[in-house]
């Protein structure tokens, strides 16, 4: 805002299988839609041939790229050379014991989602894998439609990460923009030789230029982020502004230009407007 003459101035405007099985049974026949999983890798470890062919067959079937390993330390020596998502996992094996084989899992990736096979499912047994990082446990034997369902659980738990952290990254590049547009917005208030203050829908004061903080004598110590009456001296005008910054003004056109004064000599002219966002909705208000 600055003075003039004549005398205005101008100022800136896990649930259970049971309860579960019907709903998954259906979504086993929708997976085969998401080209994604083509890109996914399961890793079976069971000392059974049987149990790795058969399960290699469902999961290919489904869309999934299968790896197998009958022993844990070959299990273990897949895992430095490819990083599956999900892996089934047996208990009882020779050699390395699966419960170890998970906490070396644990320690070189916990994203992954891994999968207990065991003949002993018992609820103990069950719990001490749950505790030590196991997402899931299938009791063997099992039939195809269980082991699709057990996979496809584990699959929407993985769709469902993936997608949360992609939001995040989301935020984090929206926050910095913000940062980056409010810091452009500010440099350009900042050259305004008339005086700018911008409120948001609280009417509270986010940003003013040096001419707006000369023309009302503000202190250099007073920062944005109070309310407007700490900064403007006209109850009028901090009216107008607040129901400007407030949406109240439906035909933008009908917003009036705003004569004060200030002191004996020194007569301003404001002309609020909305800041609008994207979707046309009210924001705040910018005065010049």
């Amino acid at each position: 805002m600055a003075e003039r003459s004549p005398p205005k101035a101008s100022l800136a405007r896990s649930p259970p299988l049971s309860s579960t099985f019907p709903l998954l049974l259906i979504a086993t026949k929708e997976i085969k839609l998401d080209n994604s999983i083509n890109n996914t890798l399961i890793l079976i470890v069971d000392d059974e041939k049987d149990i790795r062919d058969g399960s290699k067959r469902i999961l290919s079937r489904i869309g999934f790229q299968v790896n197998t390993a009958s022993r844990g330390d070959k299990a273990l020596d897949i895992l430095k050379k490819e990083r599956p998502s999900i892996v089934f996992l047996d208990l009882k094996m020779p050699g390395m014991g699966g419960m170890e084989v998970l906490e070396q899992i644990r320690e070189i990736d916990e994203t992954i989602l891994v999968i207990i096979i065991t003949g002993y499912a018992t609820v103990e047994t069950a719990t001490k894998a749950m505790k030590r990082g196991a997402y899931d446990f299938i009791p063997k034997p099992f039939e195809p439609d269980q082991m699709r369902i057990v996979v496809n659980r584990a699959w929407e738990k993985i769709q469902l990460t993936r997608e949360t952290e992609k939001l995040e990254q989301e935020r984090k590049r929206t926050l910095l923009d913000l940062d980056t547009e409010k810091s452009r917005i500010h440099t350009i208030l900042e050259s305004f030789p008339n005086g700018a203050m911008v409120t948001n829908t609280h009417g509270q004061v986010v940003l003013m230029n040096p001419a707006f903080r000369r023309l009302f004598q503000l202190s250099s110590d007073l920062k944005p982020g109070g309310l407007i009456e700490d900064y403007v001296p006209d109850k009028g005008l901090c009216e107008l502004v607040k129901e400007i910054s407030q949406g109240k003004y439906i035909d933008y056109g009908d917003i009036p230009d705003y004569e004060f004064t200030i002191s004996d000599n020194k007569y301003l002219l404001a002309r609020p407007q909305p800041v609008l966002g994207e979707k046309n909705e009210c924001l705040g208000a910018v005065v010049n």
